[in-house]
């Protein structure tokens, strides 16, 4: 089942000291060597979330959410610790209050009854720039999702012969 085209994704957990785990995505097959570490991977184009974060002496001292999207073979990526061969980033923050905004912006797409690994790239995209420079986001909205799944329609029934 593993293949060149399929990402491995590294979750690892040791509840002291650190935890990489997946808020979304859905993986085609996951393998679990140890309590402590699994393996997941996925498709190219797939969408997911990784979440990272470490505990120093005094409290949580690193945090970081990245949304990524799995590439095609020769696509261009960006290596990221984890991602196995790496990934396209749509969104990266790091730290406690950016990756808590992060997930607003999250919980704002679950409360729609959307599948964040379902959406446009493009609004994660957005989302990065506002985050990154201390802006208000957008919220997401039903329309926007069914104008990307229309476009996404239009863009396969032209692909097929």
């Amino acid at each position: 089942m593993i293949n060149d085209q399929l990402t491995r994704v590294t979750l690892h957990f040791n509840a002291v000291d650190f935890n990489r785990y997946i808020r979304f995505g859905s993986p085609v097959f996951r393998e679990e060597p140890t309590r402590r570490i699994a393996f997941e991977y996925f498709k190219a184009g797939q969408i997911f979330c990784y979440i990272q974060w470490e505990s120093g002496d005094y409290g949580t001292k690193y945090w970081r959410l990245s949304i990524l999207k799995t590439v095609y073979k020769n696509q261009k990526i960006y290596k990221i610790k984890g991602i196995d061969p790496g990934a396209e980033i749509l969104l990266d923050v790091t730290g406690k209050e950016r990756v808590k905004k992060a997930y607003g912006v999250i919980d704002a797409i679950d409360t729609l009854d959307i599948d964040p690994a379902q959406i446009s790239p493009d609004y994660y995209l957005y989302a990065h720039q506002m985050l990154n420079t201390g802006l208000p986001v957008r919220p997401y909205s039903q329309q926007q999702h069914h104008a990307f799944l229309k476009a996404k329609n239009l863009n396969n029934q032209e692909r097929t012969p």
